[in-house]
């Protein structure tokens, strides 16, 4: 393993190792900010997890918090950076090392596809299931590093040792030599995903993981007998010298489709009931804001529906709801296991401007024609003066 390290430190130099590395950092800088942003956007705007004392965290370490969750999620969205320049960090590194070895096999298409999508979605998926268990762990830093680096030795190994196998062997045998030197593919990922874990170093890792990996594939061949041969697949679709192209498409349109995803996930279920079968509390309805004070979160959701956007001030929640002429504020503070709203704000569309007249019955009208007749009008004769 030391010498793999070494090699691909020494490669560094290399014009043509560089020109890769310099591509493939760029790539990954414009991604890592993007996810920075986004996770700061989601977490300081929006109560993601639900949980007071996980939301207190995020809002104690702030920033900090934005950054740990970017590179937290950062390796599975590196998969397409990887998918990339994939042929590129391997020819470098074969014409350096090993200029014996003859062609890599051509990789069908469906294969490059279903190898890619797997990896990717195993590595996001643990890692947005853990991602609570990290955050708890925030105050444990050898404990949330150790599983980091367990969780993610394991899933980045299997995922860059693939990646390079399936050049000079089909799936089947690739699979086989990953278990048969289960050990060092473990310990491999292990240290791939301490560079995912340094900041500045992770924009690296993708390519110098790659290059690390590969050196240790040919280093372990010797052990694999048979299954470290160079073999093709009889039969199967071939690209020919297009499959560079497409693994780069399908490695931008995965990508791409990550950012997207996590991206718009926050809204995905946005109208629809977030308390599921629990029922709000009886409500005294008066048609003014006022009605709202005091009110849990299921009662305001029944009344108003979702919010337009909640954002952090302090230990407050704030719900907001707009119209065209006028924007409600409701700040909710935690009490017991729910949040409540303490004070309210209406006004205009703009700062120090008075609310035009009916302005927070538009707000229930709006709720009662999105979801029937969750949201109710209070009878004319007990309501108050309009706002």
């Amino acid at each position: 393993m030391y010498r793999d390290v070494i090699r691909t430190l020494r490669q560094v130099t290399d014009r043509r190792f560089a020109r890769v590395l310099m591509l493939s950092l760029a790539l990954a800088a414009v991604v890592f900010v993007g996810l920075i942003v986004a996770a700061g956007w989601t977490l300081g705007s929006f109560a993601v997890f639900g949980t007071g004392w996980i939301d207190s965290i995020v809002d104690v370490f702030g920033v900090l918090a934005f950054g740990v969750v970017a590179i937290l999620l950062f390796p599975a969205f590196a998969t397409g950076i990887q998918g990339i320049f994939l042929d590129d960090v391997a020819e470098a590194v074969e014409t350096r090392w090993y200029p014996d070895l003859g062609e890599p096999r051509k990789q069908p298409w469906r294969e490059i596809l279903l190898s890619n999508l797997e990896l990717a979605a195993l590595v996001l998926a643990v890692n947005l299931v853990l991602l609570p268990v990290y955050l708890a762990l925030i105050f444990v830093p050898p404990l949330n590093l150790v599983l980091f680096y367990v969780v993610n030795g394991f899933l980045l190994g299997r995922e860059y040792f693939e990646a390079v196998a399936l050049r000079r062997m089909p799936p089947a045998a690739a699979k086989r030599a990953r278990l048969r030197i289960r050990g060092h593919v473990w310990l491999g990922g292990a240290v791939i995903a301490f560079m995912f874990s340094i900041p500045f170093l992770n924009l690296a890792a993708p390519t110098l993981g790659t290059a690390m990996m590969l050196h240790m594939f040919q280093r372990l061949r010797g052990r694999l007998g048979d299954e470290g041969a160079d073999t093709g697949e009889a039969g199967a679709i071939r690209l020919g010298d297009g499959t560079r192209g497409m693994r780069a498409g399908i490695a931008s349109v995965l990508l791409g489709g990550l950012i997207i995803g996590a991206s718009v996930q926050t809204f995905e279920n946005r109208d629809q009931d977030p308390f599921g079968s629990v029922k709000p509390r009886p409500m005294r309805l008066t048609n003014s804001p006022q009605e709202l004070d005091g009110q849990g979160q299921i009662e305001i959701w029944s009344r108003l529906g979702s919010p337009d956007l909640v954002r952090r001030e302090g230990p407050a929640r704030v719900w907001q709801y707009t119209t065209g002429t006028c924007v409600l504020d409701l700040y909710l503070y935690e009490a017991g296991d729910d949040f409540e709203v303490i004070h309210h704000t209406l006004r205009g569309r703009r700062e120090q401007e008075p609310p035009t007249p009916g302005c927070y019955t538009t707000f229930i009208e709006r709720a009662r024609s999105r979801s029937g007749p969750t949201a109710s009008v209070a009878p004319a004769s007990t309501a108050s003066p309009p706002f």
